[in-house]
């Protein structure tokens, strides 16, 4: 940390900066080239990687929703009649599978689970 209370690292993140900016404020340089522009990049990337890694996270979660076995598709509103034929077809019983049958679209698989969510607010998840 330096006078302005930011680390090297927090200032490295920032657009445009680069290892040469912080160089003479760094206590312990890098020598190599490679590893400086590792560091550079794995800087330059770490918010984009936390967001991603949260929300395959968050994509598992729900993938493993289970959708209670008496939905009626006809009565979800916001599914287009495509789609509650597909789903009432196959009657998935996860969001999961809903998500793996041809055709179902990414809203098709938000607007089922929120009516999920609806349905069963503590919902529990496939084994």
């Amino acid at each position: 940390t330096r006078e302005s209370g930011t680390s090297l690292l927090q200032r490295l993140r920032r657009p445009g900066a680069s290892y040469a900016d912080i160089l003479a404020e760094d206590p312990e340089p890098m020598d190599d080239a490679l590893l400086v522009r590792d560091v550079e990049i794995a800087a330059r990337y770490d918010g984009y990687v936390r967001r991603m890694l949260a929300d395959v996270a968050r994509f598992k979660a729900e993938e493993s929703r289970r959708i209670p076995d008496a939905v009626d598709y006809a009565a979800v509103p916001g599914l287009s009649t495509e789609m509650r034929e597909r789903l009432g077809a196959v009657r998935p019983r996860s969001l999961g599978q809903a998500s793996r049958i041809p055709g179902v679209t990414p809203a098709a698989l938000s607007i089922l689970a929120v009516w999920c969510q609806r349905l069963a607010p503590v919902s529990a998840t496939v084994e």
